[in-house]
């Protein structure tokens, strides 16, 4: 890759203080090579002096040259030396490339950095080393290359900075043929952030776990064989373990939950003996009654086979699970009109019952960092920061080992600056879009 330069004289004179340095600190030699009238700088890989085809092979610390105003890097002197034939007007630059300037073409927003994978070259790349044992005969490896040819085509990336913080945004572009196959995912915003505490330090959403994630896997394992003697697959497997406890997985359960399903969790008390910690999975249902009904016959499963043991419940439609042995910690579950809501501890489902006050969709961290996400979200996780920084500021002698680490560089005054992190995948013409985001303190 290659970077313009304000003052290149300076940037190189810089280079060679640091080059100096390194020498001498970590015993690296740095190489010349004189390239078409241009100096090329290299580090002796760490294979120097040990085998010499191995370290051409395997760059140590890459290569790079200052042509003109340009900042030339790359992962060996043959990149660099490809860069240079551009410049001088041997080679045809990334502009006359035609996959690329497509890519370039959907960054609309300004950016601080934007790169471009070829993936098509990468799987070529790939499947000429399957060809070689002990790949040669993997039939397997070979169709999940193909597989995988189609669902990653191109890859581009961009860096941006927000008032709010920085943008890591990343699209990836499907082969034609799989364009036209594939079914849109659903865009949604997640009403599930509204039914959590505002202190929740991880959240993720999404939409439809029966087709989205449900049936792929399905799909994928089914003629797995779980017993080569019997050739018994998952699917015989399951069909068994099905009639055994009178449930059809998909008819009764997991086909009732196609819209928006979610997963919260807050931990504490880090420093204790046992960190207390609180989860909850939340899913949209679309026959209330029949969950109940399947929930209530695993229930009587369990307990027969004296695996889990219905416990009291403090409230009325709230049931828990324990351990058959007896405990005092259980899993508790619930079914409303529209949800199916299970959780540790039973006072975690409650919450959810009673609606807290506020909830994660009133904190400002969490809007201000939708907010930097791309609107037509079609799945959502979000990181406290803030949340888990106070959690482990709470450990004794915790700041002074970080100043103690640091050499005093970084503080926990520093490191609270930075409030969230959020990622979404989202829904794009010809592919698919993942977008991180940092939200940081002004």
């Amino acid at each position: 890759m290659g970077f313009r330069l304000r003052d290149p004289d300076r940037a190189e004179e810089i280079f060679l203080d640091i080059a100096a340095q390194t020498e001498e600190e970590d015993g690296e030699v740095l190489r010349e090579e004189e390239y078409e009238g241009e100096r090329i700088y290299y580090f002796e890989s760490q294979f120097g002096g040990f085998d010499a085809d191995l370290a051409s092979a395997v760059p140590g610390e890459g290569a790079l040259a200052f042509v003109g105003d340009v900042f030339a890097i790359g992962f060996s002197q043959d990149d660099v030396k490809g860069i240079i034939d551009v410049i001088q007007g041997r080679s045809e630059s990334a502009q006359r490339n035609e996959r690329l300037q497509e890519m370039r073409l959907r960054q609309e927003d300004d950016f601080l950095f934007w790169g471009y994978v070829d993936m098509g070259l990468a799987w070529d790349a790939l499947e000429e080393a399957l060809e070689v044992p002990p790949f040669g005969t993997d039939v397997s490896a070979k169709d999940l290359l193909a597989e995988a040819r189609e669902q990653a085509d191109r890859l581009s990336f961009a860096l941006s900075a927000h008032r709010d913080g920085f943008v890591l945004d990343s699209f990836v572009s499907q082969s034609p043929e799989l364009q036209e196959e594939a079914p849109s995912a659903t865009v949604f915003e997640s009403r599930y952030a509204g039914t959590v505490p505002a202190d929740t330090l991880f959240f993720a959403a999404g939409h439809d776990l029966f087709n989205g994630l449900y049936v792929p896997l399905r799909d994928a394992i089914a003629e797995t064989a779980v017993d080569p003697d019997s050739g018994e697959t998952v699917d015989d497997l399951l069909d068994t373990f099905q009639e055994e406890i009178g449930v059809d997985f998909e008819d009764d359960m997991l086909g009732l939950l196609t819209g928006e399903f979610a997963v919260a969790f807050d931990a504490s008390d880090f420093d204790s003996d046992l960190p207390q910690f609180d989860v909850m999975a939340l899913f949209d249902v679309t026959d209330p009654g029949r969950m109940e009904e399947t929930m209530l016959r695993l229930g009587d499963y369990f307990e027969d086979q004296q695996v889990l043991a219905a416990q009291p419940s403090e409230r009325e439609g709230v049931h828990t699970w324990g351990e058959y042995s007896g405990s005092d910690e259980a899993v508790a579950w619930t079914v409303t009109d529209e949800s199916f809501a299970v959780g540790y501890p039973e006072s975690a489902v409650n919450e959810f019952l009673d609606g807290p006050s506020p909830s994660l969709a009133d904190d400002s961290n969490w809007t201000r960092t939708m907010d930097l996400l791309p609107d037509d979200k079609t799945f959502v996780m979000y990181l406290s920061v803030a949340r888990l920084l106070e959690e482990i500021r709470k450990i004794e002698d915790i700041e002074e080992q970080l100043l103690e680490s640091t050499d005093g560089d970084v503080t926990f005054d520093d490191l609270i600056r930075i409030r969230s992190v959020g990622m979404a995948t989202s829904t794009a013409d010809g592919g698919s879009g993942f977008t991180i985001a940092v939200l940081v303190q002004e």
